[in-house]
């Protein structure tokens, strides 16, 4: 295990370019969740923070920041990513210290994707364009793609670095400033990445960080609560990635030993703390009493402990109450009659680690079937035709994300257009990621895919080339030349979207009333689709 003791006694907050006491002057103590002891204390943001926090962030924008040209930005971006580089193994252990999540994986995946998306958008930086739009002949006409000015991020603890990445590169890119508050259960590594953009030679005011207390993050609930407040004050634009309950299904011609290692890992990386994690399990009837043998072994061979140790797979849940929370739900699975097949109890005698649990003779009215656990539990079921479970896929208020295991293409493509749901990872010889455009926001996983949701799970496009449409307005301005003068004309073009695709699904409907018109061209300016409106806000992809 890392000593704490080379930490600071007492973190600040930072904004400004320098780290400062709360006004209130109050911390807080965070905790490691692997022993349940104090690591540090940090400085405890309230209202009267934020406000300077907004203020400070403001004046940057007004007098420094706006004047910046994308070239610059890129470069303090790119600075940044070799700051992290350079003190990745500082980095990967302050997240273990205040995650728990083991630090060979916060070293060798979350990190290097921190990392990599902010040079994916220090590459964009300066190649945030306009158009020209041709009306007539006595008219010039053009867009310009324009920041909004402040823009204030929230993130959960699940993913810390990587997530505060998704949000300040894309607004710093699109010359944004930003207001970053961290996960009360995880205020380090935010903190730490400050320091590195003073190191950087951001401005000051442009990156302010504050440590606090609120909702919790990622939630539905508190979706709507801040969907709430922005409509109470000044209709200011959101994005949010809320919660989900992703189907995993599994058809008999899979490779069994892949499609069981996939599962574990979809469901138990990460304690089972992560958005999309494949907590529902259908397996094809013929198939179902190997899988559950072979998963059972699979599982039981996860080594859970002290996240430091490099053969640890799993460590412990984020907090106490999260922990009790998950407890609660395993209880409430048994009495409703589900199965525990293993795991179910305590790990250890301290910390907050749970055994990898398992659920069978599991039904779609279980509210281990139904709400978002957000741990290491798994409810497996059976079926017998693609109608039948492609329905139990549906039934939740969820549409993050899906899984399909099979080796016919065929099928994969079918079922994957059909089921509901933002992406679904198809697993067979060739692997494919299915994104589907319906009525969603969408962000990339890593730099050249977007992950799209639907329904309670969203709204949200973050990591998206080029998070524009969430961190700068579209502008037409239009010069019209009138007797001899020019008349300069600014109209907001509200809610335009760019689509990216993947896959082309043609023929299939997508329902959203943000899209008006589009032609997708390309590289040699061939038509892909066109997407067009009749009217009713439902579009369709139309090959070309």
């Amino acid at each position: 295990m890392v000593e704490a003791s080379w930490f600071f006694l007492k973190l600040d907050l930072h904004f400004s370019i320098k780290f400062v006491d709360s006004v209130d002057r109050k911390v807080f103590e965070t905790i490691n969740p692997s022993t349940g002891k104090v690591i540090t204390s940090v400085a405890e943001a309230s209202d009267k923070d934020v406000d300077l926090a907004v203020e400070a962030a403001e004046n940057a924008f007004n007098d420094v920041w706006c004047h910046v040209d994308g070239k610059e930005r890129g470069k303090l971006l790119n600075k940044l990513a070799n700051l992290m580089e350079r003190d990745l193994e500082e980095l990967a252990a302050l997240e273990t210290l205040d995650n728990g999540k083991p630090f060979h994986s916060a070293k060798s995946s979350d990190l290097p994707g921190a990392i990599s998306c902010y040079r994916y958008f220090a590459g964009w930086c300066d190649k945030i364009h306009g158009k020209v739009i041709e009306t007539q002949h006595d008219k010039f006409c053009y867009t310009r793609r324009e920041p909004f000015g402040v823009c204030g991020a929230i993130i959960p603890w699940n993913y810390p670095l990587e997530m505060q990445a998704w949000k300040m590169a894309p607004a710093l890119a699109c010359g944004n400033t930003i207001v970053f508050k961290s996960s009360e259960l995880t205020p380090l590594t935010a903190l730490k990445v400050a320091s590195l953009c003073k190191e950087a030679g951001f401005p000051m005011g442009v990156v302010n960080v504050l440590s606090g207390f609120g909702p919790i993050a990622g939630s539905t609930t508190v979706g709507k609560s801040i969907l709430k407040a922005s409509a109470d004050s000044n209709l200011k634009k959101v994005s949010l990635e809320l919660g989900g309950k992703s189907p995993s299904i599994i058809f008999a011609d899979s490779d069994l030993d892949q499609v069981v290692k996939w599962t574990l890992m979809g469901i138990f990386d990460n304690s089972g703390q992560c958005c999309c994690a494949g907590s529902r399990v259908y397996v094809e009837d013929s198939i179902y009493d190997k899988f559950i043998d072979k998963f059972k072994e699979y599982v039981l061979n996860i080594k859970i402990g002290d996240p430091f140790h490099h053969d640890t797979y799993q460590g412990p849940q984020i907090s106490l109450q999260q922990f009790n929370k998950i407890m609660s739900y395993i209880e409430i699975g048994k009495k409703e009659g589900a199965t525990l097949l293993m795991g179910g109890e305590r790990h250890g005698d301290q910390g907050y680690f749970i055994k990898p649990t398992i659920f069978t003779n599991v039904n779609e009215e279980m509210k281990i079937m139904q709400e978002e656990i957000f741990g290491p539990v798994v409810s497996v079921s059976k079926f017998k035709t693609i109608e039948e479970v492609i329905e139990k896929a549906h039934l939740t208020k969820y549409g993050l994300a899906a899984a399909v295991f099979t080796n016919d293409l065929t099928r994969a493509i079918k079922i994957s257009n059909e089921l509901k749901a933002g992406t679904v990872w198809d697993a067979f010889d060739i692997q494919l990621v299915v994104q589907k455009l319906m009525h969603t926001e969408s962000f990339t996983i890593n730099s050249d895919l977007q992950f799209n949701i639907i329904g309670r799970s969203n709204i949200m496009r973050h990591r998206e080339k080029l998070q524009a449409d969430d961190s700068a307005d579209d502008s037409v301005v239009q010069e019209i030349k009138k007797n001899g003068s020019q008349t300069n004309i600014l109209e907001i073009v509200d809610n335009y979207s760019t689509i990216l695709v993947t896959r082309l699904n043609v023929g299939v409907t997508i329902h959203s009333i943000e899209i008006v018109a589009k032609t997708q061209y390309d590289s040699g300016g061939k038509i892909i689709y066109t997407i067009t409106w009749n009217g009713q806000h439902d579009f369709k992809l139309i090959s070309n």
